[in-house]
């Protein structure tokens, strides 16, 4: 399970059981440490426009399904991109 600016307390003990990792990423540490602002403002406006996420496949509903599919996909070792799933 990964996710980007975790705040607050996150119980993750139902998840050890399950032999699950958390990644955790800090999007604005930079920010709120505070580094240069206005530098980190003009590369976000340099790279506003030019670059996307590649998405190659899109599956809807968070199902057993859905979720198959996509560990389906990861495994293959032959998905470029990302696989969406969305909710």
């Amino acid at each position: 399970m990964a996710t980007t600016d975790l705040t607050g307390t996150t119980d993750i003990e139902p998840l050890i059981q399950k032999s699950v990792s958390l990644h955790v990423e800090m999007v604005f540490s930079r920010v709120i440490a505070g580094h240069d602002l206005h530098r980190q403002g003009q590369i976000l406006a340099d790279l506003a426009g030019h670059v996307r996420p590649i998405v190659t496949t899109h599956l809807h509903g968070l199902t057993a399904d859905s979720m198959r599919e996509a560990h389906r996909l990861a495994e293959s070792g032959r998905t470029i991109g990302k696989t969406v799933i969305s909710v």
